[in-house]
Order: structure tokens, then C-alpha cells, then sequence
């Protein structure tokens, strides 16, 4: 009986990353033929976007339904609880404070200066459209996202063979998802140690809330800053004496420190914490 429920949620898991992949690709293959007869639904427009994350939340709803007795947000973490509205606020500063670092680290080292607030280069039509598509874009990819990597993979291949190895699996794939999207080792990396954080805050907390506060604030505050020429909530020109890749690359390696400096911070605040309550869930 042991082994079939392992067998079992490892097949739950499997599952779901063979089905959203199948459906990503079915979705890619629609969009592409309404493109060709003049309907241009991009995935890397909004809307496109918004279908994506979409698309994503569905097959694991499908998923988890077939397969647990509890209700679909019970099992994957976003139960009622008294305190859910704190983890998402805590989660947001996290991401908050992540995004404050990374901007000022890198006018420090001189990756780029600071020319000023988009208002000044734009109308504000354009700069309020950029930030509400920006948090719309954020807050789709980051309940969704942490849905499927966390409240389903994370959760369900810890049960087959632990915390450790669920969350070592699961920030892989959640890497492997978005290498359409990066290609370079510094890109690839910042993505898997931005899943090691979220994977890590989930099995603490528990719960899907502080995870998806933080993924909402570091992909919506960490990207308010546009190279000028771009609308942006914040205008920066690159330094003349780096070309366009490397300040991509340095910022990638930025954002890398800034998921470390995020999973140390948690995680001394949480040890600290457990000097007062009995409820901690380290490894």
C-alpha cells in the first residue's frame, strides 16, 4: 500500500509536467495559426501571456482533481488561513527589497546610471500602460507558476521521495521551463536559484502564499526599470563601455546574489523564529 501512494504521486507529478507541456505546445500551435490568417495573439504580448499562465493553472486543476480526495487549493498549499493575507504582504516585501538591491547594486558597479522617472521620457498614458501589463504579466506568472512548480511537482515529489529531492526536481524543471525564453548559464541560473528560494519558502511556510508574494514583486518590481528608448517606470541608460549582452549577463548574475541574499534572510529569520513556536518545517 506504501509503495503505491509513492508510485502514485509520482505519476501525479509526471503527469503534469507531460500534460502542460503538451498543452503549452497545442496553445503555441493555435496562436501560430491565427497568426497566419491576420489574428496576431504573440506569446509574448499580453494577452499571449495571460493564455500561457492560464493554460498552466488549468492542467494542474485537471490533475489534482483526478487524483486527491481534498479540494484542488487544500492540497496544493492555498487553503483559508488566518494569516494567508501576512504571507503574501511578506513575500512582496521580500521581493520588494530583492529588486531595491539589484537596482542600486548595479548603478553602484556602474552596470548602468540612472536617468530619471519615465513620466519625464513619456507620456503618462504609456508609462501607466507598461506598469499595469507589467503587474497583470506578474501577477498571472506568479500564481500560476508557483501552482504547477510548487503546489503540484515540489508538493507531490516530496511525498514520493522527500523534501530535498522534490525540491532539487522541482527548481530544475521550473529551469528547464523557461530555457525558451534564456539560453546563457547566468540566465539559467538565476532562474534555478529564484525556484530553490520559492521551493524552500513553501515547504516552510507550508503553504503557496509567501511564494507567490515573492514571485509577484521580484517580477513585477525588478523589471519597472527600462534601458532608455523603452517605456519604464524608471529610465536607465547602460554604461557606454559595456555592450548590451554583458550588462544582461551581469544583471542575470545580480539577480542570482539577490535570490541567495533572499533564502539567507528567510532563513535566519525562520530559525530565529522557532526559538518561540514549534511549528517549523526545515529539513
Amino acid at each position: 500500500m506504501k509503495d503505491t501512494k509513492f508510485n502514485k504521486n509520482a505519476l501525479v507529478a509526471v503527469k503534469s509536467i507531460f500534460f502542460t507541456l503538451a498543452a503549452l505546445i497545442v496553445l503555441e500551435v493555435l496562436l501560430s495559426s491565427l497568426k497566419r490568417v491576420g489574428v496576431d495573439i504573440l506569446p509574448d504580448s499580453l494577452l499571449g501571456n495571460v493564455l500561457l499562465e492560464a493554460v498552466i493553472f488549468i492542467v494542474q486543476f485537471i490533475i489534482v482533481k483526478k487524483y486527491s480526495e481534498k479540494s484542488f487549493f487544500k492540497t496544493i498549499g492555498f487553503k483559508k488561513e488566518k494569516n494567508s493575507g501576512k504571507k503574501i504582504w511578506s513575500g512582496v516585501v521580500m521581493g520588494l527589497f530583492g529588486s531595491i538591491f539589484m537596482f542600486v547594486a548595479g548603478c553602484v558597479i556602474k552596470l548602468y546610471f540612472y536617468d530619471g522617472i519615465g513620466f519625464s521620457f513619456y507620456s503618462w498614458n504609456i508609462v501607466l500602460v507598461f506598469v499595469l501589463s507589467l503587474f497583470v504579466r506578474a501577477a498571472f506568472a506568479g500564481v500560476c507558476e508557483e501552482v504547477f512548480f510548487r503546489g503540484v511537482l515540489l508538493n507531490y515529489f516530496s511525498r514520493y521521495k522527500g523534501k530535498m529531492f522534490g525540491l532539487v526536481v522541482s527548481s530544475i524543471v521550473f529551469m528547464i521551463f523557461h530555457c525558451t525564453r534564456y539560453q546563457s548559464i547566468s540566465q539559467l541560473l538565476a532562474v534555478l536559484t529564484g525556484g530553490i528560494l520559492l521551493g524552500y519558502v513553501y515547504i516552510v511556510t507550508k503553504s503557496l502564499y509567501m511564494s507567490v508574494g515573492i514571485h509577484i514583486a521580484t517580477d513585477f518590481f525588478s523589471n519597472l526599470a527600462s534601458i532608455k528608448g523603452q517605456p519604464g517606470l524608471l529610465i536607465i541608460s547602460a554604461n557606454s563601455k559595456f555592450s548590451l549582452a554583458y550588462l544582461t549577463e551581469n544583471m542575470f548574475v545580480l539577480t542570482s546574489i539577490m535570490y541567495i541574499i533572499l533564502l539567507c534572510m528567510f532563513m535566519i529569520a525562520y530559525r530565529i523564529r522557532i526559538k518561540n513556536y514549534n511549528g517549523y518545517n526545515g529539513f
